[in-house]
């Protein structure tokens, strides 16, 4: 069954009349009749002959809806085609893990979208498993989140290493030290933020060393544990690029390697379009260190890529 086929049924069907169909086609009759008898060879009798006289069988009546309905979805994958081709505008959708702030990559987005006018971005907020999910099924074009290193189908460009730092009030005891150790927190109060990539890894070492550090609160909202912590109700561990609120403190904790590194994801092979090959190429030659994430007062604790 194909396409011509149904078209050439559903006019027959609508004129009774093969000479007229093939009129009203600028086909030739005997490749009408040709068609619409392949389409009987795989259906069943379609159409009674009788002479001039032509009638549809039951089964041709209960068809002709799903028969329109066909023709009628292929011609709007069609115009979404045409529409596609000739647009002026290409949609990317970029995933950011959660536990992302727009100091690190806003800067980026915004050259992005100055050199590529023709490109719409929507940036969709995930968690990197999903995200890495989403890229899979189509659902993203690329993700910017912490290195996935377990799927072969998925590209991870390095972009820049980032640490996640202690999160304090601005008038906390421990900000006029330039770095703190995991024994100056001992009897301090932890906000848990628990989207963070590395918290599994600083509270292990806190409970290793045996530092009493009470989890006062868990949360995922990023806005809300910097909201707590400004206020003074606990310290907490969050991404440089995270921070928000101008009450904090950010210090580097010492002693342990709370760095991680932050990648562009992407699906491996010639199916990129070209407008995620662009944002691959961009990100590579972009200046990561001039980002308002690597100027004071955390720009000590990083490290480019």
């Amino acid at each position: 069954m194909d396409l011509r086929q149904i078209e050439y049924f559903l006019l027959v069907a609508e004129t009774r009349n093969f000479s007229e169909a093939s009129e009203r086609l600028g086909v030739a009759q005997p490749t009408i009749s040709k068609a619409v008898q392949r389409l009987e060879d795989e259906l069943g009798l379609l159409i009674y002959r009788d002479g001039k006289d032509t009638r549809l069988t039951a089964l041709a009546r209960k068809l002709m809806s799903e028969f329109e309905t066909i023709l009628e979805s292929a011609q709007d994958v069609r115009a979404i085609a045409r529409s596609h081709s000739t647009a002026a505008q290409v949609d990317l959708r970029i995933g950011l893990s959660t536990s992302f702030g727009p100091n690190a990559f806003e800067r980026f987005l915004l050259s992005f979208m100055q050199t590529h006018e023709d490109v719409r971005i929507s940036i969709l907020e995930v968690c990197p498993l999903d995200g890495c999910k989403a890229l899979l099924n189509g659902q993203l074009d690329a993700m910017i989140g912490f290195e996935l290193k377990d799927n072969p189908k998925v590209s991870c460009a390095p972009l820049f290493c980032e640490p996640c730092l202690l999160a304090l009030p601005s008038d906390h005891r421990l900000v006029n030290m330039p770095t703190v150790s995991i024994g100056d927190l001992d009897g301090e109060r932890f906000i848990d933020l628990v989207d963070c990539e590395m918290r599994k890894t600083f509270l292990d070492r806190v409970r290793r060393d045996g530092i009493d550090l009470p989890n006062h609160v868990s949360c995922h909202r990023e806005d809300w544990v910097q909201s707590l912590v400004s206020e003074g109700h606990g310290l907490t561990v969050m991404a440089a690029s995270s921070l928000a609120n101008k009450n904090l403190a950010l210090r580097r904790i010492s002693g342990i390697d709370l760095s991680r590194q932050v990648c562009l994801h992407t699906i491996f092979g010639s199916c990129k379009t070209p407008v995620i090959s662009s944002l691959e190429r961009f990100a590579s030659r972009f200046e990561w260190t001039k980002a308002p994430l690597f100027e004071e007062p955390i720009a000590h604790a990083l490290v480019s890529a």
